[in-house]
């Protein structure tokens, strides 16, 4: 029988461990603190997924380097995230700038994702280029969310939200299923893109319940649908699930399927009080 969690937790421990052992090799104090301050945290579901992915799909389970590359690259984009929106906590710590400074968290993150790319690259320049391509994107996100927090609202709310959350986790998928054996990649690839878009709009509903209108994406939510919002929201991250569930069954059964009901119970347990209305609005279908 697949146990999700422990699963998840033996894979998290990998990957940490990877990024870790990296950061002690590559670089001298006082750096290397900085660096592992700016991974340390978080659910890493982007490079358990492609873990898992590539498991799944008949791989050797020699990934994490690429696991821990994704993550690295996230981290990075975390930190300037929070310097865009002046937030001073991340993980339930001092976010990177609130801690080390302006100038440094403008600069750590390069370094970041100059390893994340130099990892990658050297598993082959198509998945260079996937991972290339989705921080492309991804920044273009951030863009696109900084003009939705000042009120100018230049694309939609759905190519906001993959543009957000989708792309970078369709290219861990796309990482985890081109490194085994079936030649999933693709498929993989639009999997985690709609998972993704789907997590960021049940990040965005939480918001909303919440009455915290803190990025431009809820923003973009209101200024569009105003009382509608959640529904909007909820609709959207309900079509997406359906979508990557329908892909979860080509490139990773139902194992994948549970770690995809995991996650979702975990997002519904952080939004506290209302973790059930949640969990009714996006309960998976059979």
């Amino acid at each position: 029988m697949f146990e999700v969690e422990e699963y998840a937790r033996r894979v998290k421990a990998n990957i940490d461990s990877w990024l870790l052992n990296y950061i002690e090799r590559e670089y001298p104090p006082p750096l290397n603190e900085r660096l592992k301050y700016a991974v340390s945290g978080g659910k890493r579901l982007r490079g358990i997924l492609l873990v898992l992915i590539h498991d799944l799909n008949g791989g050797d389970g020699e990934v994490y380097d690429l696991a821990a590359a994704v993550e690295m690259a996230h981290s990075a984009s975390l930190i300037h995230d929070d310097l865009a929106d002046n937030a001073k906590e991340r993980r339930n710590s001092d976010s990177f700038w609130a801690r080390y400074g302006v100038d440094e968290a403008v600069t750590v993150p390069h370094i970041l994702i100059s390893d994340a790319l130099k990892i990658v690259g050297a598993r082959g320049a198509n998945l260079l280029a996937k991972v290339i391509d989705a921080w492309k994107k991804a920044s273009l996100g951030q863009f696109y969310d900084i003009s939705s927090y000042k009120g100018v609202h230049l694309v939609r709310y759905d190519v906001l939200a993959r543009l957000k959350s989708g792309e970078v986790f369709g290219a861990s998928c796309f990482l985890g299923a081109e490194t085994a054996e079936k030649g999933l990649g693709e498929k993989a690839y639009s999997f985690g893109l709609h998972l993704g878009t789907a997590y960021q709009a049940i990040d965005d509903a939480v918001s909303l319940l919440r009455r915290e209108i803190d990025s431009g994406s809820t923003a973009l939510l209101i200024a569009r649908y105003r009382e509608d919002a959640i529904n909007h929201v909820f609709n959207l991250a309900r079509k997406e699930l359906d979508e990557a569930l329908r892909l979860a069954d080509e490139v990773g059964g139902l194992r994948l399927r549970e770690f995809v009901g995991r996650v979702l119970e975990l997002m519904a347990r952080e939004a506290g009080v209302h973790s059930s209305f949640i969990l009714n609005r996006i309960a998976l279908r059979k």
